[in-house]
């Protein structure tokens, strides 16, 4: 197969790919799980960001590739239900991090608790060799991602304008 080829075959794939992994498999908020908002998936996403490790609203909105006056609109949202507060940044006092709550780590429990049953449910019918299959895929991606990444802020600068995020 050419280049060309190829890539159609990834885009075309990933057109259908990616509804599937974000809509049927990542579901959400679960039942018992009370948040104060509906825990969406970007919701959660800086639930597990932050989990890792405290940040300032903007390299949220990086890893997210979204405006940083609309990740403090949602920043603002979770910190109004509890689940995150913002505190001065140890190396330079004019940067405010933000760290989760008791509640917000509670929160991102329950729900990773959630996906991961409902991924394992989602799975289950697959053979073992499809499970393998799979989960070499995904590591492949998570292996190319950076460079699939810096290829793309690459292409931001090459046309102005097009994906200027902040």
């Amino acid at each position: 197969m050419d280049t060309q080829k190829t890539i159609d075959s990834i885009v075309e794939n990933l057109f259908y790919a990616l509804p599937v992994l974000h809509k049927r498999i990542m579901k959400i908020n679960p039942p018992n799980v009370t948040a104060g908002i509906h825990i969406s998936r970007i919701h959660f996403g800086i639930l597990a960001v932050l989990h890792d490790h405290q940040s300032p609203v903007t390299e949220i909105a990086n890893v997210f590739l979204i405006s940083r006056p609309q990740m403090t609109f949602i920043m603002n949202q979770m910190l109004e239900a509890g689940l995150i507060k913002r505190t001065v940044n140890a190396r330079d006092h004019r940067i405010k991090d933000t760290v989760l709550t008791p509640k917000g780590e509670e929160v991102f429990r329950q729900c990773d608790e959630y996906i991961k049953n409902n991924v394992k449910t989602m799975f289950s019918g697959l053979t073992e060799k499809e499970l393998e299959e799979l989960a070499a895929s995904l590591q492949i991606l998570k292996e190319i991602g950076p460079r699939l990444e810096q290829r793309g802020k690459t292409a931001d600068t090459a046309m102005p304008g097009m994906m200027n995020r902040n």
